[in-house]
Formats: C-alpha cells, structure tokens, sequence
C-alpha cells in the first residue's frame, strides 16, 4: 500500500512538472512572437523617454515606420520609404559608433602614468 501510494505522488508530480514545462515553453514562444522577429515586420530600434515614452523604428514590409507610444496610444509620426537614405544613415551611424569607441580606446592606452 505504501509503495503505490508512492508511486501515485510521484505521477502526480510529474505531470505538474510537464504541464509547468509545456505552460513555460507557450509562454517564452508567445514573448518571441511579440519581440518583432517576424519577416515582414521587425522593430528595428527603441529609444525610451520614459517608462511610458518611446519611439519605434519599425520595418513594415519595405517602408519604415517611426512610432511615437505612450500609455495611452500609438501614433504613426513618419514614413520613410527610401531604403537607399536609410542604409545610408545606417553606415554614418556605424562609422560614428566606431569612430568613438576607437577615440576611447587611444585615450585610455595612451596615458601617461
């Protein structure tokens, strides 16, 4: 009797654990699905003004959106449609990361101490 009333708890635990298993896998697959990493709508930047404020850059099929959320809405601000210009201030932005962390770096290792 002892050995089966066992064996009936640890059944039981073990299909809590598989069901917590299955809810966890449901719930990380839904948060991937909302992060934007579809193929025709991915968020390409976020700025944060504050915890209720920021500003999107979202590819939407071949234009980009810029969108202004707040708590209490979404707005379109702009279109952009000119992947050419894009790609262009994408590089000016890289060069410009670059740029200043090699100005960092020479700082740091050419002190004098």
């Amino acid at each position: 009797m002892n050995f089966s009333w066992q064996l009936i708890r640890m059944l039981f635990y073990l299909t809590v654990i598989i069901a917590l298993i299955i809810l966890l896998a449901k719930f990380i697959k839904k948060q991937s699905l909302l992060s934007g990493t579809g193929q025709q709508l991915q968020i390409l930047e976020k700025l944060y003004f504050s915890s209720e404020q920021a500003l999107y850059l979202v590819k939407v099929l071949d234009e980009y959106w810029v969108l202004g959320i707040s708590s209490e809405r979404i707005e379109l601000l702009a279109k952009l449609s000119d992947s050419q210009a894009l790609a262009e201030l994408s590089k000016e932005q890289d060069k410009f990361k670059d740029e200043y962390w090699l100005e960092r770096l020479k700082k740091v290792f050419s002190k004098d101490d």
